[in-house]
């Protein structure tokens, strides 16, 4: 009996002691941190250079109310100059508008949010009609915003809006204006060196001061699109349609435009606009952009 119980005991501590050696040689499982997860591809991110993007940056009207622009947000600041000519010889009547301009936007929470403001800050101006008249003084401001709604591959839509602000004071007689545009844009990217925008909106404008309101509103469609020749070279067109601002058709316009890309953060725009039919009066409307990507 005591035999037996003295070789359960020792079978017990040679198991023990060969259990405890196969827990000290068993390696500790530890929980791996998990990957982390790629980003979606976003067709905001295909830009990544300094080439403009978007419809073309030529506006028909001051402050560039109504002028469409790309969903996808940036944070750039660019200077410039635009113009605007009408030669209405039957009527003897004639416009010429010569501004330099600073713009500027900034990607408010990467990639969905934009802030933009754009200053006319030298305006010349000289109407030639039975009265000349010349003026020459700062011109208008606009500030605006746009938030996307939809981020893909290849697709994106968003909102915006501008407000015109009342800066030009030498420019009228007594009166304020200020001008108020909204719109839903989309872009796509069929293949990567073609793009795609167009955008619908409405803009209404109103003045302040002793004279008439002069309150107006209108709707339009702007359809826009840019092709990479070379990483350095885009060719842009764009089609517009403006109806009820001053008659039931203001204007339908066509523009080209020429983009370059100087590395990341250089580019430069330069763009025309051309009616081809409406009340609207304007034989040409440009613009000359150079613009540093931040």
């Amino acid at each position: 009996m005591r035999r037996g119980l003295a070789l359960m005991g020792l079978c017990w501590l040679v198991a023990s002691g060969a259990a405890a050696r196969d827990h000290e040689r068993t390696p500790t499982t530890t929980a791996r941190p998990a990957a982390p997860t790629a980003e979606a591809p976003d067709v905001c991110d295909a830009v990544a250079d300094g080439m403009p993007d978007g419809p073309l940056r030529t506006s028909l009207h001051d402050g560039e109310l109504g002028q469409a622009r790309t969903p996808c947000p940036r944070s750039e600041v660019a200077a410039g100059a635009t113009g605007l000519i009408v030669a209405d010889v039957a009527n003897f009547y004639g416009n010429v508008v010569l501004s330099a301009n600073l713009w500027g936007a900034w990607d408010i929470d990467g990639g969905t949010t934009g802030a933009f403001a754009a200053v006319e800050a030298v305006r010349y101006q000289t109407v030639i009609s039975s009265v000349t008249a010349e003026h020459i003084g700062p011109g208008h401001v606009s500030v605006g915003m746009t938030r996307r709604l939809l981020r893909a591959a290849s697709a994106t839509l968003g909102v915006g809006g501008r407000l015109v602000l009342p800066t030009a004071l030498l420019l009228y007689d007594n009166a304020w204006p200020v001008g108020l545009d909204v719109g839903l844009g989309g872009g796509l990217a069929p293949t990567p060196r073609l793009r795609l925008f167009a955008e619908v909106g409405a803009q209404a404008s109103w003045a302040f001061g002793s004279g008439p309101a002069d309150p107006r509103a209108g709707f339009r469609i702007t359809t826009a699109a840019a092709y990479r020749l070379l990483s350095w070279l885009a060719v842009a067109s764009q089609a517009e349609l403006s109806m009820g601002w001053a008659a039931a058709l203001d204007v339908v316009a066509v523009g080209l435009g020429l983009r370059l890309a100087f590395g990341q953060h250089l580019g430069a725009e330069v763009g025309v606009l051309f009616p081809i039919a409406g009340r609207d009066r304007t034989d040409l409307a440009g613009a000359l952009r150079v613009g540093w990507r931040l």
